[in-house]
């Protein structure tokens, strides 16, 4: 089953709506109603996840079983229409994800506020991204791994060519702390097993994402 959304952060004008977020539920099939602003939708997946890729941390949002909304501000990878974050094994948010796994995350690297003459003539320009999918815990220790490869690809690209926020390599002549080559010659990322030991992942598989922009 596919789930349809609609975002709208909007402008803090005081003579329309709030700066804030619209989320609607749309349908439970493939087909999606158009954003009532469509001429501010993105509807190119590349662009997407562009926005995506350049966001440092993004917010993950899911709801317990009383049905207490809780939000919180996580770094992240991203890979394939899935997002990974990394946690400790025990909290809140691992507690919530265990018992009510649909969850919707937002992003927003790109947001000015645009001042006018009067109230009624400031906006706000802005690129974002909503995406809602199903968590799933990942607690062995391949799946670790490859969930911190891909967390850190976002952060700290390797040297073969890895997309992501900075895409400086790296070469054997000076090796950075963290990346080490595998028995292949090839490069990994080193990690503490003490780390290892004390984390799990969180794997969140995208349903559905909507961009929207303005003033870009």
């Amino acid at each position: 089953m596919w789930w349809s959304f609609i975002y709208s952060p909007v402008d803090p004008n005081p003579c329309g709506s709030g700066y804030g977020v619209e989320t609607t539920r749309v349908s439970t099939c493939r087909e999606r109603e158009s954003m009532r602003r469509s001429e501010k939708q993105i509807t190119d997946i590349a662009t997407i996840e562009d926005i995506i890729r350049r966001c440092e941390i993004c917010r993950l949002s899911m709801v317990d079983s009383d049905g207490m909304p809780y939000i919180v501000p996580l770094n992240f990878g991203y890979e394939n229409r899935s997002l990974y974050f990394h946690s400790a094994r025990e909290g809140r948010k691992i507690d919530i994800l265990r018992t009510n796994s649909r969850v919707c995350i937002e992003f927003c690297p790109d947001h000015e506020l645009v001042l006018g003459d009067g109230a009624c003539e400031c906006t706000m320009k802005y690129r974002s991204v909503i995406a809602f999918g199903r968590a799933s815990i990942v607690e062995d220790d391949a799946g670790r791994r490859a969930g911190y490869d891909i967390l850190m690809r976002q952060y700290k690209p390797g040297p073969y060519g890895i997309v992501g926020r900075n895409p400086r390599g790296f070469d054997s002549a000076s090796e950075p702390q963290g990346i080490g080559p595998t028995e292949q010659g090839q490069w990994r990322y080193v990690y503490k097993e003490k780390s290892l030991a004390k984390s799990l992942i969180i794997k969140v598989e995208v349903d559905s994402m909507t961009g929207k922009m303005s003033g870009y």
